[in-house]
């Protein structure tokens, strides 16, 4: 029990670190050129996206930035659907073909065929909202960015499972911001929704298979150029996430292994020489991996440990074995404070919860969301998908130590 409230007071100091980070955010006024329009390329990788791409292209051709400035590449990679049809049924978008070699591949020749300098990647499964151009570009006006991401918002919130991956999307997107507002750089980056000045990817080896995170390890290696690469929230793309849990489980094994790969493969990155930054981010995916691996087992440790304490009767243990899985529980026992005393082997992780509702709720507030009862019930029932999300994070490191840094496709 000493173990779990050492465990927990650590979770509770990084996560007081965050909030504390994005209070100090919305102190902060952003010195971007409002002004700065430059000309873009837009690329489109797709595989098999028939279902998808038509609605992506029209977010695309009605988004409000200049129709002049305005370069569309869809990279069809070896389709064998309508996709590159699909595609095609619109007049202002070049379509180009390839045999399916991966997203990457797709990425790089997109690049390649690129007319402007500064070059906006977007899945195909994404509809960007209508200023989304205007200001993934703005950041540019500096001339020290590299690249920027933008915001990801969840458009098939049709479930629990994908509405708890709603809240996730908005919070991430949230601190994301808030970080790079903070210290001039991010530490994260939506590869689905993301711009690059074309000369700096092209020095940095353009996108590469050295990671199964190509986005993550671009960004690196652009910061290891000496390029700030910087996030916004008022840019933001609507995506289409995981709707059953097989599905989920890969995508996020993909992303905590990659994100080793990059990591690891960068470590020399990750010293005072390249700022607090860089040393920062190391440190906040490493803790994630190491709290992944304890905090499961004291959890369930906890849930037994109190179980005789609270089944005098079948109704009270199940009470009490509800309250460990929703929002009920840190409310109650801060309420039974004065009954039962505070328990430092379990008030900070009672604190973690209130502390992660706070910034959940502050996320809502940010990108004006947070309407629908399904929304609030996912926020009400978010702690067993934290659980879920720490597992995950454990196969990705299981993955990574089996599976290295081998090539692949995507």
């Amino acid at each position: 029990m000493i173990f779990s409230g050492i465990v927990f007071l650590s979770l509770f100091i990084v996560l007081g670190l965050m909030l504390v980070i994005t209070l100090i955010s919305g102190l902060k006024k952003k010195m971007w050129n409002s002004e700065y329009e430059p000309e873009v390329s837009i690329i489109v990788p797709v595989y098999n996206g028939e279902d998808n791409i038509a609605a992506c292209l029209e977010a695309i051709e009605n988004a409000d930035y200049p129709e002049d400035k305005k370069e569309v590449i869809v990279v069809d990679d070896g389709s064998t659907d309508r996709t590159a049809q699909v595609a095609e049924s619109f007049g202002n978008v070049h379509v180009i073909r390839q045999e399916h070699r991966g997203k990457v591949d797709a990425l790089n020749l997109g690049v390649s065929k690129a007319a402007n300098n500064i070059v906006i990647t977007i899945d195909s499964d994404v509809m960007i909202e209508r200023d989304f151009i205007k200001n993934i570009v703005k950041p540019f006006s500096d001339k020290n960015v590299g690249a920027v991401s933008g915001a990801a918002k969840v458009a098939n919130e049709n479930s629990f499972l994908t509405a708890f991956q709603s809240i996730e999307y908005l919070y991430n997107s949230l601190l994301m911001d808030s970080f790079s507002n903070v210290f001039g750089t991010s530490f994260w980056f939506w590869g689905a929704v993301s711009s690059f000045r074309k000369d700096v990817l092209m020095k940095a080896g353009g996108f590469t298979k050295d990671s199964e995170t190509e986005d993550f390890e671009t960004m690196v290696r652009i910061k290891r150029l000496g390029y700030r690469t910087v996030s916004t929230r008022h840019a933001v793309g609507r995506t289409r996430v995981p709707g059953d849990l097989i599905s989920l489980f890969r995508q996020r094994i993909r992303w905590w292994k990659g994100s080793l790969q990059t990591i690891i493969g960068h470590r020399d990155m990750f010293t005072p020489r390249y700022g607090i930054a860089m040393m920062l981010l190391v440190f906040m995916q490493f803790f994630w991996f190491v709290y992944s691996f304890l905090a499961i087992p004291l959890i369930i440790y906890q849930i037994f440990y109190w179980i005789p304490y609270n089944s005098a009767t079948l109704l009270e243990l199940s009470f009490y074995l509800f309250r460990w899985f929703n929002l009920i529980g840190p409310f109650y026992a801060l309420y039974k404070i004065p009954e039962w005393g505070v328990s430092l082997t379990s008030i900070f992780g009672i604190l973690s919860a209130v502390l992660t509702l706070f910034m959940i709720t502050l996320s809502f507030k940010t990108f004006r969301e947070g309407r629908g009862i399904r929304k609030w019930l996912g926020v009400f029932f978010y702690f067993p998908y934290t659980i879920i999300v720490n597992m995950m994070i454990i196969m990705g490191a299981v993955s990574y130590a089996f599976g290295g840094r081998r090539s692949f496709v995507k």
